[in-house]
């Protein structure tokens, strides 16, 4: 098992020296985002390739090439140049970024995804126990996978299609699952890598890596994933604090209603001060009205000139 595993590390480290070496041509490292999903497939399908395959080790290498082919290829369809993350690591290093970033950002990577990815390349490894044939955990795990995957896919296409539309620049998406969650897609990809879990545990040795789905929750968010986004939009989307407070960050949930503003809270204030301090006037029936008498020898209309004339 070690040997494999050996090869499979040697392979993203000469992956992650290439794609540094295109980030050199283009002053771009997001690449190495693109290839992150494309990684996980090659040492999983490598794995694969130096054990005696059964219907699980098949299960888990379709699986992660589902998610990694959709991951990458839409990683490589929304990119618009370098993301604002690596430009403020660009920034702090300066000229010296260009070499720096081989192991400060690819080498850091490659590592990081062999770690990652390691439950399933010893899924891929081990002979099945304790049995080759698939069971709850393999059920689970494609539950959850296809549950995630489909929350994920739906979320990337939406905003991809709406950030499309030169109308929405500078607004806020609040509909469809971005209504419930502000991060539906990394919502699915959490529950993909609980799915990646199981599937891997089922086969026995790989159980022990739980740190798996436990280390891409905690980056996404804690470190890499939502704390730098939400302060990148918070910065360029007047809106966005209002969108904070009704949704959810991660979980889907019902939104949260609008707490009225100060400004309304005033107006409201006002409006019920002005109603109690009205002047209340009682109406005298018809009946209680006393008629007046008049003197007829007054002439009304000689009265009304001399009052306008003073």
């Amino acid at each position: 098992m070690i040997g494999p595993l050996i090869f499979t590390f040697v392979l993203l480290a000469l992956g992650a020296a290439a794609l540094w070496g295109l980030s050199l041509r283009d002053d771009d490292v997001s690449i190495v985002d693109i290839g992150w999903g494309l990684g996980v497939v090659l040492v999983t399908w490598v794995a694969l390739a130096h054990s005696y395959p059964t219907e699980r080790h098949w299960l888990l290498a379709i699986l992660v090439t589902l998610w990694g082919v959709r991951l990458s290829g839409h990683l490589y369809l929304r990119h618009e140049g370098e993301d604002t993350r690596y430009q403020r690591i660009r920034d702090r290093h300066g000229d010296a970024f260009r070499y720096s970033s081989m192991y400060l950002v690819f080498g850091l990577q490659a590592a990081l995804l062999w770690f990652i990815a390691l439950p399933l390349q010893i899924c891929e490894l081990t002979d099945p126990h304790p049995s080759p044939e698939l069971g709850t955990l393999d059920s689970l795990g494609m539950v959850l996978f296809f549950l995630g995957f489909a929350i994920e896919t739906g979320a990337d296409v939406h905003l991809y299609l709406w950030k499309r539309d030169p109308a929405n620049l500078g607004k806020v998406l609040d509909a469809g699952l971005w209504k419930y969650s502000r991060h539906p897609n990394y919502f699915g990809e959490i529950l993909v890598w609980w799915g990646f879990y199981f599937v891997a545990a089922a086969s026995g040795w790989a159980a022990i890596g739980i740190w798996s789905p436990i280390l891409v929750a905690y980056l996404l968010l804690k470190v890499s994933g939502i704390p730098a986004l939400e302060a990148e939009l918070g910065a360029r989307k007047r809106d966005y604090a209002s969108y904070i407070a009704r949704t959810s960050m991660l979980i889907p949930m019902p939104p949260k209603p609008e707490a009225p503003t100060l400004v309304q809270l005033d107006v409201d204030e006002e409006a019920d001060t002005a109603e109690q301090n009205k002047p209340k006037f009682k109406q005298r029936p018809p009946e209680a009205i006393e008629p007046i008498d008049l003197d007829p020898t007054i002439d009304l209309g000689d009265e009304f000139d001399r009052s306008n004339r003073g």
